[in-house]
This record gives structure tokens, sequence and C-alpha cells, in this order.
């Protein structure tokens, strides 16, 4: 009985709003109208490449589908079509008749929402659209004298975006900086290309700023902003044609193997990639050359990297697998 009061008068005083924490995710049904019309507007602009308008939008949620009231709101500020619709688990539509620059819809799904304070909280958004082409962007909001504002985006929830490595090797230190952004599909030009078995449209790639995008075939969630290779405390140059077409690059591990003596990566992928024999980071004996090894994917297509960075900035790459 004592217990009952307390929860009543917490429920009394304290109010219903969400105060739970970012490793609490909770259905976007937490989030009030206001922002889910918000982050749908935001995720509209972000998405909708110039080249490939869609014809109409679909709003859903992982857990169901907008309110009416949403789907009038956001459709008073959109220049095509909008519908409430339930959630579609592969995200896209049947749109293999079409061609560029047809897109039938895009389909915009709200699929987490996760409470810092009742005034501030990160949205987890995804979208598609034709050739499966599609993203997931998270929007970090606040609320400020009652009105929402979006003030940031992350490329996916508890998703790491940046990523240092340090250590010694022969004598040599060495430090690898890796930073991540969310991929903005607005702004950046992009071109799909069908691939055809006869006479029937199989499958799509697509070309992010004329580079053949890697590691994705459906998401393309981040890319790299930032690399840098630091050895014996002086930065090397590196020219972003080495990184600037690779997505989803796996650089959460906690920690990249390495050895206290120098040497070179040898020629069997498996030795230098899986642990606890495995290395990812080599150092020749002068501290000249710096061989890293990385891995990406989104799931549905993955790659194997293997760089050579060098002080005198010549240095390449090799793609040691790719799907």
């Amino acid at each position: 009985m004592i217990l009952h009061c307390l929860v009543f008068l917490g429920l009394l005083f304290g109010g219903t709003s969400p105060k739970t924490s970012l490793d609490e995710p909770q259905s976007p049904t937490a989030c009030d109208e206001a922002l889910q019309v918000l982050v749908y507007q935001r995720l509209y602009k972000d998405a909708c490449v110039v080249k490939y308008k869609p014809r109409k939008v679909l709003l859903c949620f992982s857990t169901g589908t907008p309110s009416q009231k949403v789907v009038r709101q956001v459709a008073k500020t959109l220049p095509i079509p909008v519908e409430g619709v339930p959630y579609k688990e592969d995200g896209g539509e049947d749109d293999r008749g079409a061609t560029p620059p047809q897109i039938p819809a895009m389909r915009m799904t709200l699929t987490e929402v996760e409470y810092a304070g009742k005034d501030s909280c990160m949205v987890g958004t995804s979208f598609h659209s034709l050739y499966n082409f599609g993203g997931s962007i998270a929007y970090r909001a606040k609320r400020r004298g009652g009105k929402w504002s979006i003030v940031g985006t992350q490329a996916r929830l508890g998703r790491e975006a940046h990523g240092a490595y340090w250590g010694k090797i022969a004598g040599h230190t060495y430090r690898i900086t890796i930073e991540k952004r969310t991929f903005i599909p607005n702004g950046h030009h992009i071109r799909f290309v069908m691939q055809k078995h006869k006479g029937i449209v199989e499958d799509f790639r697509y070309y992010i700023d004329g580079y053949k995008a890697k590691g994705s075939v459906y998401n393309v969630d981040d890319y790299i902003s930032r690399f840098e290779v630091e050895v014996d405390g002086v930065k090397w140059k590196i020219s972003p044609a080495l990184y600037r077409d690779l997505h989803q690059l796996n650089n959460e591990k906690s920690k990249f193997y390495s050895s206290k003596k120098s040497g070179r990566p040898p020629r069997n992928i498996e030795e230098m990639y899986e642990p606890p024999n495995g290395r990812h980071i080599w150092l020749s004996g002068d501290g000249k050359r710096l061989w890293f090894l990385c891995g990406g994917s989104d799931g549905g297509c993955s790659y194997t990297v293997l760089w050579q960075f060098q002080a005198d900035g010549n240095s390449s790459r090799q793609l040691v697998g790719e799907m």
C-alpha cells in the first residue's frame, strides 16, 4: 500500500515525461507529435536527392503507423503526396520496373527514441527508396521553451564515429585516427547503374560523387571524414582518394592487433586478420612504412582493405576482399 502511494505521488508531481538514459531505447511513439513532424520534415530534406525526387512519401514507425494528425501536418510542408503506412521489414518498394529518374516512393521510418532527460533525446530514423538505396540517420533533438529543434546528427544509434589507435613497434610510436560522419544524400552527386540479365533488371549499384560506393549494397550510413597517420610525432600526408569511396568501415574494434617487432603483412589474409595470432598494424624497422588492415560492411556487401602508408606520401591501398 505504501509503495502504491509513492508511485501515485511520483506520477502526480513528477509528470509522465520520459526521463531515461540513452541506454534505454523506446518505441518512436514515445516522441510527442511535434517532434515526429519535425524529424520527418528534416529526413525528407536530408534523404531526397535532387536528381531522384520521389513521387510520394510513405511515413511509418518501426512499431506501427503514425497518427493521421502527424501525416496531415507533414503533408502540409512537402510538395508531394504523403501517406501513413505500416512498417515494412525490407523498407523498399516493388520498383524494379521503374527506370531512372522514376522513384515511386520514399519510405521514411522512425525506428526508436532514446531520451536523456525530458528535454533531450536521440531519434533514430531510416529511409529507403528506389534501387534499395537507403540509410540510417539519428537526430539529436532538444526542447527549449516548449519547442523542439534538431541540433545534430550521427550515423547510427550506438555506432562509434571516432577511433584512435596507437602503440609502439620496434622503438617507433604510431597513432592512427579515423573519424566518420553521417552520410546525408542531399548535397552529393549520386548515380544509379542498373545491372541487367537477359534484359531484366536484377540489381542496382550506385556511384557517389563519381566513385563506386564500397561496403554498401543497401544502406549508406556514414563516410570517412578524417584519416590521419602519425609516426614518431610526425603526421604523414594521406590523399582522400585512399578512403573517400569506403563506407561502413568497421573501426569500432576496441583493439587492433599489432606486435612489438617490426615487419610487414604476410600474403595469407587469414593469418593477418584473425586473432589472437593475427595482426592489423605493421611498421617497418626504419619507421618509414606503416600497414593498416581493416574491413567494412553494411551486412549485404563487405570489403577488406590493406593500406600501405609511407612517410614520403607515396601511399597506396589494396582491396584484398570485396563482395
